[in-house]
């Protein structure tokens, strides 16, 4: 009868000790998933401030200005400029990826995306050129997020 009682105590303990490993385990994923939220969001952030400070569109670098948003570069001509190492206008971030570790997560991977931005309704995208470009970037972490984290912006030209 007590080796009965014994086993049981011993099943219950494993039980037990099964059921707090678990909870543990729940909630370093749950703090490594939080950690990896904050530190896209920061780093995507860090980017499109990075991006708005450049000159709005090629045509408007070296304090070139333009008139009409016809002068402006056609949506199909956006991303790097040839040879170009450095942006130095938002539209040359257009299609560019990153990827980047932090010192706890591994993994992410940064998509940017620019296009114009419908005047009247500016959530909308227009296939016109417009005053307003938006700058889009989206955070991808498979291990670590479960949805991608996506950050928004729109600049303007004057």
């Amino acid at each position: 009868m007590q080796l009965l009682l014994i086993i049981g105590a011993i099943i219950s303990f494993s039980i037990l000790a099964l059921s707090t490993n678990q909870g543990l385990l729940n909630q370093q994923v749950s703090i490594f998933n939080t950690e990896a939220q904050i530190v896209g969001a920061g780093y995507a952030q860090q980017l499109i401030e990075e991006i708005a400070s450049r000159s709005f569109d090629e045509n408007t670098t070296n304090q070139q200005t333009v008139t009409d948003p016809f002068e402006l570069t056609a949506t199909s001509e956006f991303g790097s400029e040839g040879a170009e190492l450095y942006p130095d206008d938002v539209d040359d971030y257009h299609d560019r990826s990153y990827n980047f570790d932090s010192k706890r997560i591994k993994g992410f991977e940064v998509n940017i995306a620019i296009s114009y931005a419908d005047t009247l309704n500016p959530r909308q995208n227009s296939s016109a050129k417009t005053y307003l470009k938006r700058i889009m970037v989206v955070v991808i972490n498979p291990k670590f997020l479960q949805d991608s984290l996506t950050f928004q912006q729109l600049v303007s030209y004057h």
